[in-house]
């Protein structure tokens, strides 16, 4: 099995046609006001820099691509990935994300 890095943006990771999958071997989400507080400081303050090329490092992400390992892709145009590291990131980003859309409709 091959390993590959990438720096991704967080809209990138949601622009994909992905489906994020948790492995039972997770934690439960645990997340509290006081990590969503500063995760919501580290985007706060990456979008008040103006600076299209500025970059903040917002942790690891590692995810493993499991249609490689399945060799079966129902619907092509989806990538399936089972969350390695970063599942609280990665669900509070989405919860977020949501709210966001939800407010905006």
């Amino acid at each position: 099995m091959g390993f590959s890095t990438e720096n991704r943006t967080v809209l990138s990771l949601f622009q994909r046609s992905s489906v994020y999958k948790v492995p039972r071997y997770q934690r439960a989400y645990v997340w509290t006001e006081k990590n969503w507080s500063e995760l919501l400081s580290d985007i706060n303050f990456t979008v008040n820099i103006h600076d299209i090329n500025w970059s903040h490092f917002l942790g690891t992400i590692v995810l493993n691509n499991i249609d490689k390992q399945l060799g079966d892709r129902k619907d092509p145009g989806i990538i399936n990935f089972e969350i390695i590291d970063g599942q609280q990131r990665i669900t509070t980003l989405f919860i977020l994300f949501n709210a966001i859309s939800r407010h905006l409709m």
